[in-house]
């Protein structure tokens, strides 16, 4: 035993004598039996225990952010933009509806009159009219004035005979029809306007348009359009007539 513990003295000694002596001797190799010893003595670098999963921290690149821990900020990507079909302002291709029927254009009126003009609001429809034909809308514009609205489904000189024939009518019973409206507010001192409505004007109606002077007449072209409901409609005013080319 004690031959033993002097030999360990011995190797301690030896160890610490080598480490002293610096790099130039730290190669030196150590006696038998002493490495296994030496090596509770010796100094290693510590190495810290990676978790796996678990990437090392990298330092920033040039112009890259850090977060006040100290790590980096990977730059998100962003994802490719996609087209929402809901997208509002997205335009959207529209096609031409294949008919339209007048009761149909007819009840859209009854209910969106306003659509031709802004302020104008129906109310009255299908009014008999003595050798005329029934006036297909009476409404009211925004300055109490009376107006006749008619419309046809198809290209036709007749609806120009049949509003101006209701516009008679009107202006030679006005009593009548100050007291059928009492309860609307109607201007009956001024003369009742005049909508003609249709998908086309003819030539023909456009060269006899052309010399009217009186009544006031507008003229509105409707588009029908297929949309995901149903069948939605496009009106477009005409501007006024200087000739038979104008629209």
């Amino acid at each position: 035993m004690y031959s033993e513990s002097r030999n360990t003295e011995q190797g301690l000694t030896e160890v610490e004598a080598s480490q002293s002596e610096g790099s130039g001797r730290s190669g030196r190799r150590l006696g038998r039996g002493l490495e296994d010893v030496s090596d509770a003595f010796l100094s290693y670098p510590v190495v810290e225990a990676v978790q796996p999963g678990v990437s090392e921290p990298q330092a920033p690149m040039p112009g890259q952010p850090a977060d006040p821990a100290g790590e980096t900020v990977q730059p998100e990507v962003p994802e490719p933009a996609q087209a929402d079909p809901g997208e509002p302002g997205r335009p959207v291709v529209l096609k031409p509806c294949s008919s339209l029927k007048r009761e149909q254009l007819l009840s859209l009126l009854k209910r969106e009159a306003a659509a031709l003009e802004e302020g104008l609001k129906t109310i009255d429809a299908d009014i008999p009219c003595d050798g005329c034909g029934a006036i297909d809308l009476f409404a009211v514009d925004p300055a109490s004035r009376l107006t006749i609205i008619d419309l046809d489904v198809s290209p036709s000189e007749m609806l120009l005979l049949r509003g101006i024939g209701h516009y008679d009518w009107a202006v030679r019973n006005v009593a009548s029809l100050e007291r059928m409206y009492r309860g609307h507010v109607i201007n009956f001192s001024q003369t009742p306007r005049l909508f003609l409505v249709a998908p086309q004007f003819s030539f023909l109606f456009r060269c006899a348009a052309r010399q009217i002077t009186s009544p006031q007449i507008r003229w509105f072209r409707y588009h029908p359009v297929a949309v995901a409901e149903g069948t939605g409609v496009l009106f477009e005013a005409v501007p006024g007539l200087r000739s038979a080319y104008d629209f």
